[in-house]
């Protein structure tokens, strides 16, 4: 869902914010257009440790997984990021999308 929240951040920010992310889940942003390698001892960066405390809401509001982190970027950034589409946000590259299907492999059947 973090990926999902800078897509909209961009989306409804463009070309006002540099960002980069430290995450166990490297490889889901792998090919992201919303990422700029910066450096943490950088003076000029912000670091935001990104949180989703509308979690603790969850079943009292009317709200998806998905407006948690935006909620609190908005909150932390003093923005009104909304969110563009109901999904996460992974950018497949072009040799990935050469690649077969593993269905086609293990199966040996084209699925086309």
């Amino acid at each position: 869902m973090l990926t999902a929240a800078v897509r909209d951040l961009h989306q409804t920010h463009p070309k006002q914010f540099l960002t980069d992310v430290r995450t166990p889940c490297s490889q889901l942003w792998e090919n992201s257009p919303f990422l700029t390698p910066l450096e943490a001892d950088d003076p000029d960066v912000t670091i935001v440790d990104c949180e989703y405390p509308l979690i603790h809401r969850s079943n009292e509001s009317p709200f998806h997984f998905i407006h948690g982190f935006i909620q609190h970027l908005n909150q932390r950034l003093e923005l009104s990021i909304e969110p563009s589409a109901f999904k996460g946000d992974i950018h497949i590259s072009d040799v990935e999308k050469s690649w077969i299907s593993q269905v086609h492999e293990i199966t040996l059947v084209n699925m086309l």
